[in-house]
């Protein structure tokens, strides 16, 4: 069975193959270049059993995902997505994946997150990082490096959005309180450390450091500090410090009491009072921190390898392989509430009275009382075809919403709904406005409004739609008659300068239905719809 990695991430590539080497296993990596056509011709060349993915890179586009899909269907080949960026990142990045790439299975390194894509209908399996002990091992002391403490860690925005700020408050802020010497390696800290609730000297700060050098600095300190960004994963240099033969102090999480026995593997921490306990003593005690490093060296290397991980990998990969290739059903595993994302096929907006349309990229929501051609309306339109089946019953519906910019003050919005027996793409459709369901929003002030969306729960409404056998869903958006302001929301169109603008996974901002449903029948599932749609009126 031979593979090909679609990767050029440095820690990836320079890692994750040593385990299919060891494994026996045929793997080929293309140039840090590749464009979609040489991607084309590669795979009809090295003809691979399974193209994997994982990174957050270049590759990960769509050109590249239309050249894997084609090779995939006219060799009944296998991709695999191995996903580290759940779950922080999962609604947008991961699901951006499962929608453009359509893997056949996804593994993942956090604990919980194979349910998330199981609902969607794919086989999903937990794989954590792991470390190349050819890569990850002991290295002499370098002066350079030296310290009591280390800290290798990149700082960003998503620091303060995540679990991971609690992590560094309860491993790096009380050292830094009390005065030890420690020393932070990595990119953004001379600005980031403004944006944290407690200070940082910067005499802590040492500045980026390259991958290649990371395991001199965890030889050459006394104590390694292993913020984590979620208590149900572990981070890749979880993995590697310890492979490197480092002390790892940590967060006393499920993801890593899974794992690691503290006091045994490593040292874990639960609050700001252990971890400063946990540096006098080790700071004391040679010993004790060989000791310990020691064992969680040996543990990872028997256990936690990039082999072990390939070998798990393949092992799984290969029973899907030979399933697709005998045209056997693909998908069937336990999913009692598999789950749907149905796209507003159109969204527009118009100014009143005389319903002129307005061209923007923005679903504009305006009214000023004073100025009666200054009010505002926007329309979405949802289809609801693929959810006329049976099988399954809905277990729960949502609009979801998403704001474009942060309103000036909080801002009062009327959500109105209306169905229609006819298909969203006729323009003459006899609409039913729903006058029993209209429900009042306020969009709030606040920062990164576009990653949190407006979530309304309609289920009930949604059951009686899908009864009466109703093809469209439609929403109207206005500001109350006795209020007044201004909302943006996202709409199909990207627009041109914008903080979404350059990115590739902008539809996953696009207004949209997510439909859960309760299976009727016990025991693995089969989803009968396409997990996604996204229809253009």
């Amino acid at each position: 069975m031979k593979w090909y990695y679609l990767e050029n991430i440095p820690n990836y590539v320079q890692t994750i193959p040593s385990g299919f080497e060891e494994n026996g296993v045929p793997l080929l990596i293309p140039k840090p270049d590749l464009t979609p056509r040489e991607l084309v011709d590669q795979l009809k060349t090295y003809r691979p059993d399974v193209i994997l993915t994982n990174g957050w890179t270049p590759f990960h586009r769509e050109p590249y995902f239309r050249a894997i899909q084609q090779y995939c269907e006219e060799t009944s080949s296998v991709h695999v997505f191995w996903s580290t960026e759940d779950p922080l990142h999962t609604d947008y990045w991961g699901m951006y994946i499962l929608e453009t790439g359509q893997p056949d299975v996804v593994f993942t390194h956090a604990i919980h997150a194979p349910q998330m894509y199981r609902e969607r209908g794919v086989p999903s399996y937990y794989l954590p990082f792991a470390c190349n002990p050819k890569i990850h091992r002991g290295f002499p002391s370098v002066p350079e490096f030296r310290s009591d403490i280390a800290l290798v860690a990149n700082f960003s925005n998503a620091t303060m959005d995540s679990w991971r700020i609690n992590s560094l408050k309860i491993l790096l802020e009380p050292l830094l309180r009390d005065g030890f010497s420690v020393s932070i390696w990595g990119n953004g800290w001379e600005q980031g450390k403004n944006l944290l609730p407690f200070p940082v000297p910067d005499s802590a700060i040492r500045g980026p450091i390259a991958y290649d050098r990371v395991p001199y600095v965890y030889a050459s300190s006394k104590m390694v500090l292993g913020v984590q960004n979620h208590q149900k994963l572990l981070t890749r240099r979880t993995w590697e410090c310890i492979g490197t033969g480092g002390l790892l102090i940590t967060n006393h999480t499920p993801a890593v009491l899974r794992h690691f026995q503290p006091n045994l593997h490593l040292l874990t921490s639960r609050h700001a009072e252990e971890t400063r306990s946990l540096a006098h003593i080790l700071l004391k005690s040679r010993q004790k921190r060989k000791t310990i490093a020691s064992n969680g060296q040996k543990w990872v290397y028997q256990q936690h390898t990039y082999s072990h991980r390939v070998q798990e990998m393949t092992e799984i990969a290969s029973k899907i392989l030979q399933a697709k290739r005998k045209n056997r059903k693909r998908y069937w595993f336990p999913t009692p509430f598999p789950r749907q994302e149905i796209r507003t096929c159109s969204t527009f907006s118009y100014r009143l009275p005389n319903r002129d349309p307005i061209n923007s990229a923005y679903l504009l929501v305006k009214r000023k009382p004073t100025i009666r051609s200054q009010e505002c309306q926007s329309e979405l339109l949802f289809s609801l075809d693929s959810c006329l089946h049976n099988g399954v019953d809905i277990h729960q519906a949502q609009l979801k919403l998403f704001p474009a910019v942060c309103p000036t003050k909080n801002t009062k919005v009327k959500c109105q709904f209306f169905s229609s027996t006819e298909s969203p793409a006729n323009p003459n459709q006899t609409r039913t406005l729903d006058e029993a369901q209209t429900i009042p929003l306020t969009i709030t002030r606040q920062e990164k409004v576009f990653q949190f969306p407006i979530t309304l729960t309609i289920s009930s409404l949604i059951r009686r739609l899908i009864k009466q056998k109703k093809k469209t869903f439609g929403v109207y958006l206005s500001i109350p008659a006795n209020d007044d302001g201004c909302v943006q929301f996202l709409g199909r169109q990207k627009p041109k300068y914008h903080a979404l603008s350059g990115i590739v996974y902008y539809q996953r901002f696009i207004s949209r239905l997510e439909i859960t449903y309760r299976n009727k029948e016990k025991g693995g599932y089969n989803h009968p719809w396409p997990r996604f749609i996204d229809e253009r009126s």
